[in-house]
């Protein structure tokens, strides 16, 4: 029996999925991915305190890397992307973040006796970045997945063949997980 929870947020938001994690029994430990400072800023203010939160000023990717974060600078700041083009996004505005190749992360820092719940909310890198993690069969120390499928019209500039044949590949590993996009 798994009794340490391990919660991995991939795009922290201001916080939101922080919050959802720290109320789960067992608890031991939330990383949370957030590049854009302004968001990074309140989650650094509401949990920063937490012994048990873990904060990375980074984007979640396939690599370790410098990259343009294309952002989303009006209403909540959600749709804030990597991917160039995405529909909440505008072409010209953008910062400079670091990325974190989040399988060599994965490698290093989870722990096959803990129950790993792995929360991914980077609006339409989470193909790349999903693919990558069954190519290298780092899916078997999830246990559990919450996952924003970014919608198709959202992302002008990805294949959307290739954004299927990812759903597809993911689902035919029966993986425990759920649709994150209607909880916040």
């Amino acid at each position: 029996m798994k009794n340490k929870v391990h919660f991995i947020d991939c795009g922290g938001n201001i916080g939101q999925s922080v919050e959802y994690a720290l109320q789960l029994e067992g608890i031991d430990k939330v990383d949370t991915f957030e590049p854009f400072e302004m968001n990074y800023s309140h989650i650094t203010e509401k949990y920063g305190e937490n012994e048990k939160v873990f904060l990375h000023t980074k984007a979640v990717s396939t690599e370790n890397k410098s990259a343009r974060f294309y952002v989303q600078d009006w209403g909540a700041r959600t749709g804030s992307s990597l991917e160039l083009g995405k529909s909440s996004t505008t072409p010209n505005k953008f910062i400079d973040v670091e990325c974190v190749d989040i399988c060599q992360w994965i490698r290093e820092n989870l722990k096959e006796e803990n129950y790993n719940i792995f929360k991914i909310d980077i609006e339409g890198t989470e193909y790349e970045v999903i693919d990558k993690i069954l190519s290298e069969e780092l899916d078997v120390l999830i246990d559990k997945w919450l996952i924003e499928w970014t919608p198709k019209a959202k992302l002008p500039n990805l294949d959307k063949q290739y954004m299927d044949d990812v759903i597809k590949r993911f689902e035919s590993r029966n993986p425990v997980w759920v649709d994150w996009s209607f909880h916040y």
